[in-house]
C-alpha cells in the first residue's frame, strides 16, 4: 500500500506522532506535503489568548529556529527517505494528478489546514483518513482538548476517520479515550495526545490494508461542534490553568 501524508511542520508534538508511525510503516510512505493555511489571522489571536503572550512567542521562536534549519518534520521524513513534495493547493489539478501518477492508495491528513474536496477525497483507492483529537461524533471543530477541558469532561478521545466533503464527520475507524485529571491543562495533554494518535493511525492503517475496518457511523445527531474560542472562553480557560497549576 503506497501512503501519502498531508500535514503541518509542527515541531513540538508532532514528531511522537510520525516517529511511531513511520517506525511501523516508512516502506510504504510515498510522499508528504506541507500545505500552507496553518497562520490566520483567528488562529494568531486565540493562540496568543490561550497560552499568554511570554509563552506564544517561546512558541513562535521554537518554530521559527525549526523553519531556518529546514523543517522539523520535513527532515524527520527526509531521514527516512521520503520525498517531500510542495504544493499550495491541495485541490488544484496539478496536485491531484501528482496523487494519481504516484499510484497513492490511501491519504493520510494530521493536521492539515485545507478543506479536502470531493475529487481529491476519491482518488486514492483505499480513502482519505484524519486525526482528531477529540471523541467523534462529539467534539468537531477547532481545540476540542481545550474545550473538553472547559466542559468539565474526565476524559477526551482521539479519533481516526475516513474524510469526506463535511469537517469531521466520516465514518470513524478507531478512537482511544485519555483522562482527563484535575491538573491537567493543554500543555499536558498535548503530548498524550499525540503519542496516542502515533499508535492509533498504526493501528488504522493495518486494518485498512487488512480489509478489517469496520465502518462506525459519525452521528450526526449526536454532534457537538466547536469553533475558534472568543475572549470569554479563552479567560475561562486562562482562570482554570491558574487554579490547576497552584
Amino acid at each position: 500500500m503506497k501512503i501519502y501524508f498531508l500535514m503541518i511542520d509542527e515541531p513540538m508534538y508532532s514528531p511522537t506522532s510520525c516517529r511511531i508511525f513511520l517506525e511501523r510503516y516508512r516502506e510504504k510512505v510515498i510522499g508528504v506535503s506541507f500545505p500552507p493555511g496553518i497562520l490566520n489571522r483567528k488562529r494568531i489571536i486565540s493562540t496568543m489568548g490561550i497560552y499568554g503572550l511570554p509563552s506564544f512567542l517561546n512558541i513562535g521562536m521554537h518554530h521559527l529556529l525549526w523553519k531556518i534549519k529546514g523543517g522539523c518534520i520535513v527532515r524527520m521524513f527526509q531521514q527516512y527517505g521520503i520525498r517531500v513534495y510542495p504544493v499550495k493547493d491541495i485541490n488544484n489539478p496539478s496536485f491531484i494528478n501528482l496523487i494519481k501518477d504516484l499510484g497513492v492508495d490511501l491519504i493520510i491528513s494530521f493536521n492539515c489546514p485545507q478543506v479536502f474536496r470531493r475529487e481529491l477525497i476519491n482518488t486514492p483507492k483505499k480513502g482519505c483518513i484524519n486525526i482528531h483529537f477529540g471523541m467523534l461524533p462529539k467534539y468537531r471543530g477547532i481545540q476540542p482538548i481545550m474545550h473538553a477541558i472547559l466542559n468539565g469532561e474526565k476524559e477526551f478521545g482521539v479519533t481516526v476517520h475516513y474524510i469526506d466533503e463535511k469537517l469531521d464527520s466520516g465514518d470513524i475507524i478507531l478512537q482511544e479515550n485519555i483522562p482527563i485529571t484535575e491538573r491537567d491543562t493543554l500543555d499536558t495533554l498535548y503530548p498524550k495526545a499525540f503519542e496516542v494518535s502515533g499508535h492509533l493511525l498504526v493501528r488504522a492503517v493495518d486494518m485498512i490494508e487488512r480489509g478489517l475496518v469496520k465502518h462506525i457511523y459519525n452521528d450526526p445527531n449526536e454532534k457537538s461542534y466547536f469553533s475558534y474560542p472568543d475572549r470569554k472562553t479563552i479567560r475561562r480557560y486562562r482562570n482554570i490553568c491558574r487554579i490547576r497549576q497552584r
